[in-house]
């Protein structure tokens, strides 16, 4: 069996209820959940125009994830990242990841983040806090403001 988990944020317009038939005939269990016409008279169609996410292909292990975008928008690049200059290659990180996606190469410590669950356990086991998470759109936004010298933790 195949298993995946879509992430998405954006912007959204209200479309009305005009396809909402259509909705409910390609999720026929929503007839369950809301079984009369009276029921239904509350819902309304919304329709993302704008906006980015992740994808995770759950069915196996590493979990596989990508990120996308569309509409203009932007693709988010955040996650945890090994800074190499501070990492000591102690490989304390490694063990504790669920995803076995740490490796040590030239005694640094590297992140796969296309397998990465962004669970924060090699941040928190790290003795020389080399890793970092990082938040992309937060980054951008404290330049832009010039906010220096603060630090974002998980």
């Amino acid at each position: 069996m195949s298993s995946m988990a879509i992430s998405a944020r954006g912007k959204v317009r209200e479309e009305g209820p005009a396809r909402l038939g259509e909705l409910l005939e390609r999720n026929p269990y929503m007839y369950e959940i809301y079984p009369s016409e009276a029921s239904r008279e509350a819902l309304t169609v919304f329709k993302m125009h704008e906006g980015a996410g992740e994808w995770f292909g759950l069915s196996a292990k590493p979990i596989d994830r990508a990120s996308f975008a569309f509409g203009g928008a932007i693709s988010d690049s955040h996650g945890y990242v090994v800074d190499a200059a501070c990492c000591i290659g102690c490989g304390s990180c490694v063990p504790v990841c669920p995803q076995q996606c740490i490796a040590l190469t030239d005694g640094v410590a590297a992140i796969d983040q296309s397998h990465c669950l962004h669970c924060g356990r090699c941040l928190n086991t790290c003795p020389v806090e080399a890793i970092e998470r990082r938040w992309a759109r937060m980054e951008v936004w404290m330049k832009a403001c010039n906010l220096t010298g603060i630090s974002l933790q998980a």
